[in-house]
């Protein structure tokens, strides 16, 4: 990266997974030791990578007044997320902070469909930039056909959310045929597998 630091862009369409992945950022500052002749001599560190930026998680939960198969959300939106940022790293101990990009915007985004836990609990996955803060109200949207009417369903923050770096935001959305009904947020650190400790936050 560049001693002055580097804009960094998430992609607004991030439901295929490329584009997902083109959108996280991770950066390792342990790198004492790391060379390629202690990597020939076998005695080179490890690099410990950490993400940077900010993951939500969107658990769409269907009541069971809905059919088997009826429970089908289509065009999830994610709203007014910014989509840019600057960021410097500390040539001395890797510090991170962070500065907004010039010209900036705030778009909707499309997230990645994760690995459902059955037909009625879906999930939905994307990186955004850390530091903005949300306003409690409107923040996802979804589509759902009914018979022979296509419904919009929005989801609104239930208290106003700043994205934290290095966390995952987890996002409970129960909806019956009507409406969305709970919105539960719950912060957790951003892991790539085991078991992380939780903070509650709502």
């Amino acid at each position: 990266y560049k001693a002055g630091g580097f804009t960094w862009k998430i992609e607004t369409d991030q439901s295929e997974e490329g584009a997902y992945e083109n959108s996280d950022l991770l950066i390792s500052n342990k790198v004492t030791g790391h060379s390629y002749a202690a990597q020939k001599a076998g005695t080179s560190t490890n690099l410990v990578f950490k993400h940077i930026l900010s993951k939500l998680t969107i658990n769409l939960v269907g009541k069971t007044t809905f059919a088997e198969g009826e429970f089908v959300p289509e065009d999830v939106t994610i709203l007014g997320i910014k989509t840019s940022i600057n960021v410097k790293v500390a040539d001395v101990n890797g510090e991170v902070t962070y500065e907004n990009a010039p010209n900036a915007e705030n778009k909707p985004i499309k997230p990645l469909e994760g690995t459902s836990e059955g037909p009625r609990n879906l999930k939905y996955e994307a990186i955004v930039i850390p530091g903005q803060t949300i306003a409690a109200g409107e923040f996802i949207t979804f589509k759902m056909k009914l018979g022979t009417s296509e419904n919009t369903y929005t989801a609104k923050l239930p208290i106003n959310l700043t994205f934290k770096a290095g966390k995952e935001h987890v996002f409970t959305i129960t909806v019956d045929k009507v409406g969305v009904s709970v919105v539960t947020v719950t912060l957790q650190d951003w892991l790539s597998g085991g078991d992380p400790v939780e903070d509650q936050i709502n």
